[in-house]
């Protein structure tokens, strides 16, 4: 297994995304914003890297007003092809600075982020379980494939990260957040 650098930013509202890294081993997991070239050392030391968080297109939020990855890091990340970029509008960020590697688009992982993106009509205060399920599924998926080339590990989650595996009535948010997932080779 190769070694794995992890960069999530300490955030209570993204905790159910450490399930990815729980039994990883050889892994660094930075949890606080770094140096630039501390973080592009970092990055060029490790064979994969996986972020993770709240994010724009401009990169993965860090500590307000900061970015703890943006485009000061891209010429680092653009050596890996197995990127995996997980926070909203990942792929806008990837896919701008021509990044390879496994992204989300808009994802909602909360219940505002429901709300906002999918409306009245399809999400209701009531139906905030279905994102925490989601979560752990999403989370749970990455996990179990993360060790497999970064084209097989975006299959099996998009194959897997799917309604039927959602035990929740309401599969608006997932099948919202599968709609936006992106491979970039």
């Amino acid at each position: 297994m190769s070694k794995t650098l992890f960069i999530h930013i300490k955030d209570p509202s993204t905790d159910f995304l450490a399930r990815i890294y729980k039994d990883v081993k050889k892994c660094t997991i930075v949890r606080t914003v770094l140096p630039i070239d501390v973080m592009n050392n970092l990055i060029k030391s490790h064979d994969q890297v996986v972020m993770m968080g709240h994010g724009c297109s401009n990169g993965l939020f860090g500590d307000a007003p900061t970015y703890i990855i943006d485009e000061q890091h891209v010429d680092a990340l653009a050596q890996k092809d197995n990127n995996v970029f997980i926070w909203c509008y990942a792929s806008k960020f990837a896919e701008r600075h021509n990044l390879r590697g496994f992204s989300t688009g808009m994802f909602i992982s909360e219940d505002a982020e429901a709300q906002w993106a999918l409306g009245p009509s399809c999400y209701s205060k009531s139906d905030e379980h279905s994102i925490t399920e989601s979560n752990h599924l999403f989370a749970m998926l990455v996990n179990k494939n993360l060790n497999k080339p970064i084209a097989e590990l975006a299959q099996c989650i998009k194959e897997n990260y799917a309604p039927e595996n959602l035990v929740a009535t309401n599969k608006n948010a997932l099948i919202y957040n599968s709609e936006k997932l992106k491979l970039f080779i």
